[in-house]
């Protein structure tokens, strides 16, 4: 650890949190009693420039030592999706709403709630309490780590803002403990930011603030809101070498190959890959693929299929896309009120037919845009090879009817209800007629049923399949190494701007 020093304060901050609400009792634990192990996690926070601006110290269970059924039973508590959230941004600048950064970081979120069932822990170490060494904690909050934690803080908030009655006026989505929302007023905002503060200890964020890794810029005079991950990309960079690197224009070099391989590395090249954190620089990069840049998602994703035994070529094409994130630090995404389709989904979906040689599966990729930015995308190497290149396009249309779906429940959830069908563009006229009609399509007859899900779709009415030209079809750009003329355009009619 550098800097040792500067952590000790937010220890013992973070411990006397701990004991000032009684999460835990100290005891003699009971024979055969399951005893877990804790430690402690730092963490650092930045402001959008980059900047330090908190240390934290947390101390967490080792929730991977519980025993199932025995001191944890349910486990599963939602968060809000990344598409939810993105969903929510295009609403707010279409509705003209106020967008409230409730940057509410919730604090020491977990240990609002108590504990489900009985669980025994060691006490952390620099803070044993002198004359009671063989004294273990039983645990009577939610603290970090556990297994149950995440389930039993999900509960609890839930049932509070249920109680609150300002459902219909706001929304939050809420991450860990982040929230986030938007209100229909700034009397309703109000409301909602009153609720929360006499509900939990919270630190409130201005408009124009991070969620997330991402940096939110609201701009209501010119009804539009922005996201971006540059500061978070900056360290990243920073982190594997790569600040001062020469930018490149694409993501991955024409033509290149990401091959998944299964045979042991050479010693020159185990020599090589020694020190090379190849699973962590996919991981930084995933999370900007995942939130603010949909044109890293097919690189980013097929680079990920790689991480058990990853290659020096491998490693390189990782340098080309830090060395493309250099050259496009500022892109962000821009909602847009006065869009021609509103807050109403559209969506592209596409294959790239046969594109893994190592598997040889295909590659789905799908978009769908509201107020004039992405929502919604994916890059993902489809279950079971396809014989055709229209069995591939038909898969991905499926894969896109399925999220068309997921997008028109949520918002019928939150009162926004669009008229449907929704329409999702597609450059294969094969696969948009087998979408519409199967008559006399006896060479796909062997598609397995859950891809005629689409069919059924179409024909329910809940989605238009619109044949467009390549050049035009935004997925194309999550199945592919694309030129970089036709890159540098399908990223502008995304919408990602710099």
């Amino acid at each position: 650890m550098e800097h040792p020093e500067l952590w000790m304060e937010p220890m013992q901050k973070e411990y006397a949190n701990l004991v000032s609400r009684d999460t835990w009792q100290l005891v003699d634990a009971p024979p055969g009693a399951n005893v877990i192990e804790c430690k402690w996690v730092f963490a650092v926070k930045y402001n959008t420039e980059g900047e330090v601006i908190k240390r934290k110290a947390r101390l967490v269970t080792k929730g991977f030592q519980q025993i199932p059924g025995v001191d944890f039973f349910d486990t599963y508590a939602g968060v809000v999706h990344y598409a939810s959230l993105r969903m929510l941004f295009a609403i707010c600048v279409e509705k003209g709403w106020v967008w409230v950064m409730w940057g509410m970081d919730v604090a020491s979120a977990y240990l609002n709630s108590t504990m489900k069932g009985t669980v025994y822990m060691r006490q952390p170490e620099g803070f044993v309490v002198p004359g009671q060494e063989g004294r273990v904690a039983k645990l009577t909050r939610s603290i970090y780590g556990l297994m149950q934690a995440w389930n039993n803080w999900g509960a609890d908030y839930t049932a509070k803002m249920s109680s609150l009655g300002w459902m219909g006026t706001s929304i939050t989505g809420t991450y860990t403990d982040d929230i986030n929302g938007i209100s229909s007023s700034v009397a309703a905002a109000g409301e909602a930011r009153a609720g929360i503060k006499s509900t939990y200890d919270v630190t409130d964020v201005s408009e124009t603030s991070t969620s997330l890794g991402m940096a939110i810029e609201y701009d209501s005079e010119a009804s539009t809101l922005s996201i971006s991950s540059k500061a978070y990309l900056q360290r990243v960079l920073e982190r594997y070498g790569m600040a001062d690197c020469n930018p490149k224009s694409t993501p991955l070099p024409l033509g290149c190959q990401i091959v998944v391989s299964n045979e042991p590395l050479s010693p020159s090249d185990r020599a090589f890959m020694a020190d090379k954190p190849y699973r962590e620089a996919v991981g930084s990069l995933q999370h900007a693929a995942n939130t603010t840049r949909p044109d890293l998602a097919f690189p980013v994703g097929r680079l990920a299929t790689c991480v058990q035994n990853s290659q020096p070529e491998q490693w390189k094409a990782i340098q080309h896309v830090l060395a493309y994130v250099k050259g496009t630090l500022d892109y962000k995404i821009t909602y847009r009120r006065g869009v021609e389709t509103g807050i109403k989904p559209v969506g592209w979906g596409d294959a790239d037919y046969a594109g893994d040689l190592e598997t040889r599966r295909s590659t789905s990729g799908k978009v769908f845009m509201m107020a004039g930015g992405p929502v919604s995308w994916s890059s993902k190497k489809q279950d079971s090879v396809a014989l055709s290149t229209v069995e591939a396009e038909y898969i991905a249309l499926a894969r896109s009817a399925k999220q068309a779906m997921w997008m028109y429940s949520f918002l019928a959830e939150i009162d926004m209800l669009q008229e449907r069908p929704t329409v999702i563009h597609c450059d294969n006229a094969s696969a948009v007629a087998l979408a519409k009609d199967a008559k006399g399509h006896a060479r796909v007859k062997h598609i397995d049923i859950r891809e005629h899900y689409i069919r059924e779709r179409v024909g329910e009415g809940d989605v238009e399949i619109v044949r467009t030209d390549s050049l035009s079809n935004l997925a194309d750009l999550f199945t592919k190494a694309l030129p970089c003329n036709a890159h540098l355009a399908l990223v502008r009619a995304l919408g990602l701007t710099n």
